[in-house]
């Protein structure tokens, strides 16, 4: 919204033509990234999946097909750390494996997620039914 408010009437309709052009030719139009101003970039997300896997960034699924799915953020500040909640599904041996991860990235950051790889299992907590001697 940000960057249609910024555009004049005239600019509207450019990028409307060139969109409907490349629709005619089979193409697909990307328009230009907004500005960013100074200490903003965006961050590039490479996540690894099952070619089959459905997969949802912040509870929205998204629409990639493919073992490894690119996603480019809008510019966000190089200086604070934002994250994100991955989650994908998807059939292993005929079961259902459902796997989350809260991935951090910062603008200008590229961040590779592998969500193949388990998690590592947290060992459990040392627990002693015997109390120490007081004294």
């Amino acid at each position: 919204m940000r960057l249609l408010m910024g555009l004049g009437c005239a600019s509207i309709v450019c990028l409307f033509l060139a969109g409907e052009a490349a629709a005619q030719s089979g193409t697909r139009y990307i328009p230009p990234p907004p500005p960013q101003t100074k200490g903003e970039a965006p961050a590039y997300l490479t996540i690894r999946v099952p070619a089959d896997a459905k997969l949802w960034i912040d509870s929205a699924p998204t629409r990639q097909t493919g073992t490894h799915r690119r996603f480019v953020t809008p510019p966000l500040s190089t200086s604070y750390r934002y994250s994100y909640r991955v989650k994908a599904t998807w059939k292993a041996n005929g079961k259902e494996v459902t796997r989350e991860k809260k991935v951090y990235v910062q603008g200008g950051q590229r961040v590779f997620v592998d969500m193949l790889r388990e998690p590592l299992k947290q060992p459990p907590e040392k627990t002693s039914s015997k109390e120490k001697p007081k004294g």
